[in-house]
């Protein structure tokens, strides 16, 4: 493996302290430091003992709650959706197109028109979902029940990795979204959520 670029030097600055080599450095020099003290060079391993910033240790203190139990079925948890969609939530079946059927604005187009199947014939668009905020109540309701959901199964570590990751994308949309126009992000939604 070849050497290292030589570190930066530390510019002299009178009016305020010098910084370390190491926080002037780019990824990629911090990466081929970081090998090369990994693999043994000793100057490599020197350098990067001088300036490493030892962290206090914190002991967190296990979080502690009496058992939690489920208390209700998701038909009485969810009792505004039927069973065929919380089938199919649960069975990763439900199309990303129909996710509208989960907005309460479903039941508002039902009572004015008598019936449900005009709005459910077409497909999710910007005219059903014309910002993020627009998406985000059907889609928080979907993720939730799959958290309900994954919560019967009793393990705690799958609850905890659906759970981060719905966070996680949620936070991904709202970064597209402030990036990209509207539409664009829908489409990013729906065709990501289908290959899902």
């Amino acid at each position: 493996m070849s050497d290292p670029s030589p570190l930066p030097t530390s510019p002299s600055n009178p009016s305020g302290p010098a910084q370390s080599p190491l926080l002037q450095l780019s990824n990629e020099q911090l990466y081929r430091l970081l090998l090369t003290a990994v693999q043994g060079d000793q100057s490599a391993q020197n350098l990067a003992s001088q300036h490493a910033v030892s962290a206090p240790q914190v002991n967190f203190l296990p979080f502690t709650a009496g058992p939690v139990l489920l208390s209700k079925s998701l038909l009485d948890a969810f009792p505004s959706l039927e069973l065929t969609m919380l089938l199919d939530i649960t069975k990763h079946k439900l199309c990303p197109m129909d996710l509208y059927k989960l907005d309460s604005k479903l039941h508002e187009k039902a009572n004015d028109s008598g019936s449900t199947s005009s709005f459910l014939s077409h497909d999710s668009s910007t005219k059903d979902y014309p910002s993020l905020s627009a998406l985000l109540t059907p889609l928080n309701l979907y993720f939730c029940i799959l958290i309900y959901f994954t919560f019967s199964g009793g393990q705690a570590d799958i609850v905890t990795t659906l759970s981060t990751s719905v966070l996680l994308y949620m936070d991904h949309l709202n970064n597209l979204n402030s990036c990209y126009e509207w539409p664009t992000v829908l489409q990013y939604h729906m065709e990501f959520h289908t290959l899902c």
